[in-house]
């Protein structure tokens, strides 16, 4: 085989392996009812452990959501794009309407999309919102539960950017991450699958 061939013949080969890198597509999927997912939370000072454990579909404000309890309240996400909706926790709520996009089935690395929605402070105060969710790598995190495959996604707006490294292996992200105006971070600690 001549120089130039084995040269075109590598060429072809990395195109090759780029294109079906690129073009890998992952469902968005939600986890099974009976899931248990064990987050440590940081909000500002503030430190905690919660135990979520998902449980079926529910409605919220008129819209089918998916459902998780702990014992310092829920959190609801949209049935169909499985982002966030809402979350009571320790008799304080905060919710988007209609969801805050944060998925967009399918994922690939590249990937952008925009969200527009109306979020509700756990102070009762309201602002439109728009961002845009971009899948910037897929990349090996670890955390206190172990080692996962995930999405990096990343929104950076005005004042916040929120940041969530979702694993197809569990459905659900293993650790989100928002900077700015507020410090906020959630890693997940154990999980046990149903």
């Amino acid at each position: 085989m001549t120089t130039f061939a084995r040269i075109l013949l590598a060429f072809c080969l990395l195109v090759a392996g780029l294109a079906a890198q690129a073009e890998e597509e992952v469902t968005v999927g939600f986890p099974k009812a009976g899931t248990r997912l064990v987050f440590d939370r940081t909000l500002g000072d503030e430190r905690e452990t919660i135990t979520w454990i998902v449980i079926d579909e529910t409605a919220h404000r008129g819209r089918t959501v998916l459902r998780l309890i702990s014992d310092a309240g829920f959190e609801f996400y949209d049935a169909e794009t499985k982002s966030w909706v809402a979350t009571m926790l320790h008799d304080r709520l905060q919710e988007v309407s209609p969801h805050n996009g944060q998925l967009s089935s399918p994922l690939w690395v590249g990937k952008s999309w925009e969200a527009r929605f109306l979020y509700r402070r756990r102070d009762g105060s309201q602002t439109e919102q728009h961002r845009t969710w971009t899948v910037e790598a897929r990349e090996t995190v670890s955390v206190p539960a172990g080692s996962f495959d995930c999405f990096r996604i990343r929104s950076q707006g005005e004042a916040l950017t929120i940041t969530l490294w979702y694993a197809p292996e569990l459905d659900f992200y293993v650790r989100r991450l928002t900077e700015g105006m507020v410090q906020a971070e959630q890693v997940l600690v154990d999980y046990r699958l149903p």
